[in-house]
């Protein structure tokens, strides 16, 4: 998500016969989200997806670049195995010939990735978007999975072991980029054997993601009281407007005249008292969430 600052002017109230200078500060956000997405469908190959909570980028098609078929052979689970274990080790080992921190294995990607993998033979496609509609953005709002980045890598085929798996993805520009990329700090991945338009093989998932709480936390309450404050700021100022009138329609000198303006300057008092402490938690507002924008922006 993007957080907004927004900042308004500051206005000029007074009281009878005395200037105070006042304001309202004003702050606003919204969430932002998108997805980029591509993917194949043809059996036998490999595609590679990334969404990000910022602005918009682009995915790049991963291509054809995994073929693996075996021809004249009975194909079982136990003829190519691949593991959890092997993918992450040789993912890493990757990552680390070519600078790139070793990811941390993360059990709720874990869990997106097998959703993912079992989605896929029930319904029978090999694409980064199901159907349905379903994708590894959504599932992870399904599992809870607060994310700055997210990514995703798939195959499909029959693979010499988890090395050859991972090689295939390396070769291909999309995979790499995923498998390389600095912002990733975790990963999940899942192997699972089925049947696919008719083909015993193996449906192969890798999960990358940064989470949300790679960035400094935003305090939601303090927006809350900003917000709160602000109504009852708008509630004063148009009670003091409508003393000021009736102020206008007494006569100066009277006990009524001086009662009213009393009250007023009462409210001027209180309201400028509620102005200034608002500003300053507003200060706060925006500090915090222009270091949570910078952090997204250098994800």
């Amino acid at each position: 998500m993007t957080i907004k600052i927004v900042r308004w002017p500051n206005i000029m109230y007074k009281k009878i016969a005395l200037w105070v200078s006042v304001g309202i500060l004003l702050v606003g956000g919204g969430y932002f989200y998108f997805a980029s997405q591509t993917g194949s469908k043809l059996p036998f190959s490999s595609s590679a997806i990334f969404y990000k909570e910022k602005t918009v980028e682009l995915a790049k098609n991963a291509g054809e670049g995994i073929t693996k078929q075996v021809v004249n052979q009975i194909i079982t689970e136990d003829t190519f195995r691949l593991t959890n274990a092997g993918v992450i080790k040789y993912t890493n080992k990757n990552r680390v010939d070519n600078g790139s921190a070793p990811l941390t294995e993360n059990l709720t990607l874990n869990k997106i990735a097998e959703e993912r993998a079992k989605d896929m033979f029930a319904k029978q496609y090999f694409a980064h978007v199901a159907p349905d509609g379903g994708k590894a953005e959504t599932l992870a709002v399904t599992f809870g999975y607060e994310y700055i980045t997210i990514g995703e890598n798939i195959a499909m085929g029959n693979f010499d072991g988890d090395e050859d798996l991972v090689t295939g993805w390396m070769n291909s520009p999309g995979h790499r980029e995923n498998i390389l990329k600095n912002k990733y700090t975790e990963i999940g991945v899942a192997e699972i054997f089925g049947t696919y338009e008719g083909n015993k093989l193996w449906m192969a998932v890798q999960i990358f993601g940064t989470p949300r709480s790679a960035c400094p936390a935003v305090d939601v309450g303090l927006k809350t009281q900003i917000e709160t404050n602000n109504l009852q700021i708008r509630t004063m100022k148009a009670e003091m407007d409508l003393t000021l009138t009736q102020i206008n329609t007494l006569k100066p000198g009277t006990k009524e005249y001086s009662d009213k303006v009393t009250y007023y300057n009462n409210l001027v008092g209180n309201y400028n008292s509620l102005v200034n402490a608002n500003k300053v938690l507003v200060e706060k507002y925006n500090a915090e969430a222009s270091a949570y924008n910078a952090c997204l922006e250098a994800n």
